[in-house]
C-alpha cells in the first residue's frame, strides 16, 4: 500500500505538475494582468506582490516547490486564533503604516502555509459542477470581469485625461473615505479576515474528505 507523501507519490506529483490545468493558467493570467495594471499605475510595490504570486504559481505548477508539501498544516483552531490576532493588529495599526504592512505580510505567509495543497497524486480527480453551480459561476465571472474592466478604464482615464482621478476615481478612491472612518475600517477588516478563514477552512475540509474517501 502506498503512503501519501512517499517517493512514488512525489514522482507522480512531479509528473502531474508538468501538465498545468486550465484553472492554473487562468489564475496565472489574472495575476500577471493585475501586475501589469499596477505597473501602469506606477504602483511598484503592488506590482511586485502580484508578480511574486505569479512566479510562485509557476513554480508550484512545475513541481519546483514539492518540498512545501511536507509542511505541517495548522488546524482550524490555530487559523481562527491567528485570524483574530491579525484582525486586531490591522484594526489598531494606522493605514499604510509599517505595522499594517508587516501584518499584511504575516497574513499572507500564514494563509499560504495553511492553504498550500498536498501532493497532486493524493488529490481526487476533479468533479464536474452541477449546471446550477456553473450558471452561478459564470454569472459572478461576468460581474467581476465588468468590475475589473471598469477599474482598468478608470485608472487609465484618471492618468491620461485633464480631470484626473477626481473625474475618474478608481475603486480604491471610492472606498478610501469609508475606510478612513473607524467603524468602516473595523467592518472591512473583520469581513476580509472572516472571508479568508472561510476559504482556508473550506479547502482543508475538502482535502480531508477526499483523503477519507480514498482510505480503504
Amino acid at each position: 500500500m502506498r503512503v501519501p507523501g512517499d517517493a512514488d507519490d512525489r514522482a507522480d506529483a512531479r509528473a502531474g505538475a508538468l501538465r498545468p490545468t486550465l484553472g492554473g493558467l487562468a489564475w496565472l493570467g489574472i495575476l500577471l494582468a493585475i501586475a501589469v495594471v499596477q505597473l501602469a499605475r506606477g504602483q511598484w510595490g503592488d506590482a511586485a506582490i502580484f508578480a511574486v504570486a505569479g512566479v510562485l504559481l509557476i513554480a508550484e505548477s512545475t513541481g519546483l516547490l514539492s518540498m512545501l508539501e511536507r509542511i505541517a498544516r495548522p488546524g482550524i483552531d490555530v487559523v481562527v486564533v491567528g485570524a483574530a490576532v491579525a484582525a486586531l493588529a490591522l484594526t489598531l495599526a494606522p493605514r499604510h503604516s509599517v505595522t499594517a504592512g508587516a501584518a499584511m505580510i504575516g497574513v499572507g505567509v500564514a494563509a499560504l502555509t495553511a492553504a498550500w495543497p498536498p501532493s497532486r497524486s493524493t488529490e481526487r480527480a476533479p468533479i464536474a459542477w452541477p449546471s446550477a453551480v456553473r450558471r452561478l459561476a459564470w454569472s459572478w465571472t461576468v460581474v467581476w470581469l465588468v468590475a475589473c474592466f471598469w477599474e482598468v478604464a478608470q485608472v487609465t482615464l484618471g492618468g491620461s485625461t485633464p480631470g484626473g482621478r477626481a473625474a475618474h476615481p478608481a475603486l480604491s478612491d471610492i472606498v478610501n473615505p469609508l475606510l478612513d472612518l473607524p467603524l468602516g475600517k473595523v467592518v472591512f477588516v473583520v469581513a476580509w479576515v472572516a472571508l479568508g478563514v472561510f476559504l482556508v477552512r473550506r479547502g482543508n475540509v475538502r482535502r480531508g474528505s477526499q483523503q477519507r474517501e480514498r482510505e480503504p
